[in-house]
C-alpha cells in the first residue's frame, strides 16, 4: 500500500512540474477622459506584457506594464504632455 502511495505521489509530482507557456508582446488599450481644472482631457491607457529574453534567445521572463499617453484632438504629432 506505501508503494502505491509513493507511485501516486510521485506521479503528482511530474504533473504539476509543466512548463508555464509566457505570451508575448500582449496589448490591450482602452480610451479614457477625465476632468482637471474644468478642463477635459482625453488619454489612452496601455498594459501588456512585454517578454525578457536569456543569451539563447529563450523567453524567461514576461515584464508588465502601463502606459498613459494624453490624445490631443486638434494634432496628432503632439502626443506627450509636455508639448503642451
Amino acid at each position: 500500500m506505501k508503494n502505491i502511495f509513493k507511485c501516486i505521489l510521485l506521479f503528482s509530482f511530474f504533473v504539476n512540474s509543466q512548463d508555464i507557456k509566457i505570451s508575448s508582446d500582449t496589448i490591450v488599450k482602452t480610451f479614457h477622459e477625465t476632468t482637471i481644472k474644468n478642463e477635459k482631457i482625453n488619454y489612452v491607457a496601455e498594459t501588456g506584457t512585454q517578454p525578457v529574453w536569456d543569451d539563447d534567445g529563450n523567453i524567461i521572463a514576461s515584464l508588465f506594464y502601463t502606459y498613459y499617453k494624453r490624445s490631443f484632438k486638434e494634432s496628432s504629432k503632439n502626443n506627450s504632455i509636455n508639448d503642451r
